[in-house]
């Protein structure tokens, strides 16, 4: 049944503009098609042409849709395979739209009748969904059905007409489609997870706000200790404790085996438990220990039907079965998300390792099962061959091997073992798994004997709901972000703003107002405030919160006193400013400075005025560029950055106060020639060592293993720099640049975006059964990439060190602004709102207008789309805005910033960013 819009349900057409307007899903997905219109209303703005409306039906129908569909397929990008081409056009739109409904409105317009796709004059796929008929089915998950019924019919099409080549079957174009749908309805809201019909329907799925909380408090607590432990070498590195079997892995392979097994005739039961010889019939499969098996004979109500059976002897019988033979423990599969909190845990400074009650002699069978999650060589707490004594006493005994860690937080399935290894380590939190599709050992209803919190998976939620808008992501770094949840959006580019020269220069002259206005307040209310002396007043300045990035104390007053006593202008200098990373896509989208280096220098700009205003000799600053010094990059790439970074200058500031250099151009001048040559041997021998010394090394065999290896032998051979801050260990190195690597190209009819996001879903994941052999090779030769690059980065830190290569060396007597604060170095914040540095992501004008810089995978994945200005060119963005913040008015020209939203752009007010 269906019935039409009213304005207290589903909005009518106004009200679905409205939402199209403020939604970024709406704005990229959706258009309508009023009564009386002829084209879709908003007009695309890549086709000032107008476009067609075609209904989902009509591409399904006769020879005709047959004709139509081939003719969308073939106007794909050809780097672009059809069967990708086809689900992101044709197939994801709508669960895209559907969703955004479901999550804003909790319910969708249109069944599949009311629905069509716009094409382009050519016949290309917009990727839009046209509403015809705003009506809705009373019940969401009728209409999901309907949705995933309409697109079955679409993708037997697509296979019956040979789109997607012979190697694209009937059966596997339906399981594309319906993967594709799934994938946009992961991680949905738990009401509308419930609305959509839960855990019976097998295309949604949702992770509770209190598995959410428990497993993010776990990780902030390794973060802290890790933390701790950076500034206390006695402090233990954190651990998380995870148990193996129904908890870590998923042995329901092994327990339909069991169940099969034991189903034949016995006492009690002459014709066999039928339940048990179709066991994936059940509503609830038992596990293997008394309490929750008693609890699966009742609630099965097998005691009643079957009340002859020797259940306790059914127990043994079942429990043999399940166990052997031992090469059955390698069927197990790693529960959803283990891989990914695994790395976390290790992102965050800490290490994973799992007590079991399974003994030594399983060890293979049980490193086999890990390793589908890429989890090799792991630590594993194993009990005797010849145990006797009670599980729960021994697995809390394993505890006491543990002294070397501090463990944070420890994940069981039963209470008796979490009891146990309470009172061996009282500090832990202990955390209750019980996995979905399992009897647990506590009735319905009824909290875990110990009161544990519970979880289901490891998973947690990637990202915010886009109800409220797009949002940056505030990751410090990739690695924290779930690539292999993000979307790519490729219709993005079809909503690009071109902005003219008069544009651009009025976003560069709002900038450069709204600091200057900001550093005449922070300069005045500094001066209210007060202070003993000059000195005092601009050290007060210069660690103002508008600039500060870590602790005052870093930078003493003495540092200011120098200069302020010869009245001379303070010298500063800024490193950074290397060329942005691009080669993948995933943080940068070009690599040239874009408009986040531009605003970074506008707020250097902002403290330089802040400071003549009262100190009046002023400021001085260097801003000190990486072209190649510590990473060999192509040739021209260095100079190119360098060289719009001075245009950018020209704009913004005064070249006598604030000039550029370059740091290893600045280096041979310091060495002079003899010594630079020197130094060029110098790395080539350090490298050798380095090299020679993690021989036998293979990172792509154990990733997380070899890291530790590689930290211990480095840790010995690498010291600390003569002169500058410690040299940071092998692991930390190869994770900052493992997502900065050029990967292999894709294989063909794969883009490099898409390529780019298998690889780095799972990077460190080189056994992953769900991954091609292409990806899982491709990622090999990103971590050995990695790898090379870290020894060459290591090496130069160590010569660097040797030969008094540090910037205060070459530039001493400066104040140094850092954004990696230490003492000596003072942190500076150049943008605020994020953690990402602004060479290392993408410039983004959120809604408000405010300037900042994210990666451009999470930029893509929230709905942001590039603004392209003749001050950087037609290859890369200047910077990116939400969609909903574009406005079409002029259909020749395509999408356009609002001028109310030009001459608003600003730096980022002030939010302390965690360092």
């Amino acid at each position: 049944m269906s019935v039409s819009i009213h304005a207290s349900d589903i909005p009518p057409w106004e009200q679905l503009a409205e939402s199209i307007r403020i939604t970024p899903a709406h704005r990229l997905y959706l258009a309508t098609l009023p009564t009386g219109a002829s084209e879709p209303v908003p007009p695309h703005p890549a086709h000032p042409e107008g476009t067609l409306v075609v209904g989902m039906t009509a591409l399904t129908e006769g020879e005709e849709g047959a004709r139509l569909l081939r003719e969308v397929i073939e106007r794909r990008d050809p780097r672009e395979g059809a069967l990708a081409h086809f689900l992101d056009r044709l197939v994801r739109p709508t669960a895209r739209v559907f969703r955004a409904f479901l999550d804003r409105h909790g319910r969708f317009p249109a069944e599949p009748a009311g629905l069509a796709y716009e094409l382009s004059r050519e016949r290309g796929a917009t990727g839009r969904v046209v509403v015809t008929d705003p009506t809705f089915p009373e019940d969401p998950g009728r209409a999901l059905a309907a949705i995933r019924s309409a697109a079955h019919r679409l993708g037997a099409l697509f296979a019956a007409a040979g789109l997607g080549g012979v190697e694209e079957s009937a059966d596997a174009v339906r399981a594309a489609v319906d993967a594709s749908l799934a994938a946009e309805l992961r991680f949905l809201r738990p009401e509308t997870y419930a609305a959509l019909g839960g855990a019976d329907n097998d295309l949604v799925h949702t992770v509770g706000p209190e598995q959410h909380a428990v497993l993010t408090e776990t990780l902030e607590r390794v973060a802290e200790q890790a933390r701790r432990r950076r500034v206390d070498p006695a402090a233990r590195q954190p651990a998380v404790v995870i148990d193996l079997d129904l908890c870590a892995l998923d042995p329901r392979r092994r327990i339909l085996h069991a169940l099969r097994t034991v189903s034949g005739p016995r006492p009690g039961a002459p014709r066999g438990v039928t339940e048990f010889a179709a066991p994936e019939r059940l509503a609830a499969l038992p596990a293997y220990h008394g309490p929750s098996w008693e609890l699966f004979v009742e609630n099965t109500g097998l005691r009643l039907r079957y009340p002859g059976v020797d259940w306790d002897q059914m127990l043994t019988d079942y429990s043999w079965a399940f166990y052997r033979p031992w090469r059955q423990l390698a069927w197990d599969t790693p529960v959803a998300g283990l891989s990914r909190f695994v790395w976390d845990v290790h992102d965050a400074g800490g290490r994973v390792v799992f007590n079991t009650a399974r003994r030594h002699r399983v060890r293979e069978e049980t490193e086999h099962a890990l390793a589908r999650a890429g989890i090799l060589r792991p630590r594993l707490l194993m009990l005797p061959n010849d145990r006797v004594r009670p599980v729960h006493e021994l697995k809390s005994e394993n505890l006491r091997a543990l002294a070397d860690l501090e463990v944070i937080t420890i994940f069981d399935d039963l209470w008796r073992n979490r009891q146990a290894m309470a009172k061996e380590l009282p500090s832990a939190r202990l955390v209750a798994v019980e996995l979905a599709g399992f009897t647990s050992e506590r009735p319905p209803g009824r909290a875990p004997e110990d009161g544990a919190p519970i979880i289901t998976t490891f998973e947690t939620v990637p990202r915010p709901l886009l109800v409220t808008g797009p949002a940056l992501s505030h990751a410090r770094s990739p690695a924290q972000l779930r690539i292999g949840e993000m979307s790519c959006h490729p219709v993005a580019r079809d909503h690009a703003v071109r902005l003219t020269t008069p544009e651009s220069l009025e976003i560069v002259d709002a900038l450069v107002s709204a600091a200057d206005a900001a550093a005449d307040r922070t300069a005045e209310n500094a001066l209210r405030r007060g202070a003993e002396t000059t000195v005092s007043l601009v050290h007060r300045v210069l660690t103002h919160e508008r600039f500060l990035r870590g602790s005052r104390e870093h930078l003493s007053e003495e540092a200011v006193r120098a200069f302020v006593e010869r009245k001379e202008p303070l010298r500063a200098v800024a490193p950074g400013f290397s060329a942005k990373p691009h080669h993948n896509g995933l943080r940068t989208a070009g690599p040239l400075p874009d408009l986040a280096e531009l605003g970074a220098l506008v707020r250097l700009r902002e403290l330089q005025r802040a400071v003549a205003h009262v100190y009046p000799p002023g400021l001085r600053i260097t801003v000190l560029t990486d072209g190649d010094h510590y990473r060999s990059r192509p040739t021209a790439t260095p100079p190119a950055y360098r060289d719009k970074l001075k245009e950018y200058l020209r704009l913004v500031a005064d070249p006598d106060t604030l000039d550029l250099a370059d740091v290893s151009q600045a280096v041979r001048e310091h060495l002079g020639p003899e010594a630079s040559r020197r130094r060029a041997l110098r790395i080539e021998e350090h490298a050798g060592l380095l090299g020679g010394a993690l021989t036998g090394i293979d990172v792509t065999a154990a990733p997380l293993e070899s890291l530790e290896r590689a930290d211990r032998i480095c840790r010995g051979l690498v010291g600390d720099r003569a002169d500058g801050p410690p040299v940071p260990g092998f692991s930390t190195l190869f994770h900052s640049l493992v997502y900065s690597v050029n990967p292999p190209p894709p294989p063909p009819g794969t883009t490099p975006e898409a390529w780019a996001r298998g690889l780095y879903a799972d990077v460190f994941n080189v056994t992953d059964p769900a991954a091609s052999p292409e990806a899982v090779e491709g990622r090999r030769a990103v971590l050995r990439n990695a790898w090379d690059d870290a020894v060459r980065r290591l090496t130069v830190l160590r010569v660097d060190g040797e030969l008094g290569c540090e910037d205060t060396a070459f530039l001493p007597g400066r104040i140094r602004l850092t954004p990696s604060p230490r003492p000596g170095s003072l942190g500076f914040s150049y943008l605020g709102g994020s953690s990402a540095l602004p060479w290392h992501g993408v410039g983004v004008v959120d809604a408000e207008g405010t300037l900042s810089v994210d990666y451009a995978v999470s930029l893509a994945d929230q709905g942001f789309v590039p603004v392209h200005s003749p001050l950087l060119g037609p290859a890369q963005p200047w910077f990116t805005v939400p969609v909903t913040s574009t406005r079409l008015v002029d259909r020749r020209r395509g999408n356009e910033l609002d001028p109310a939203f030009r001459s608003s752009v600003r730096l980022h007010t002030y939010k302390k960013v965690s360092t």
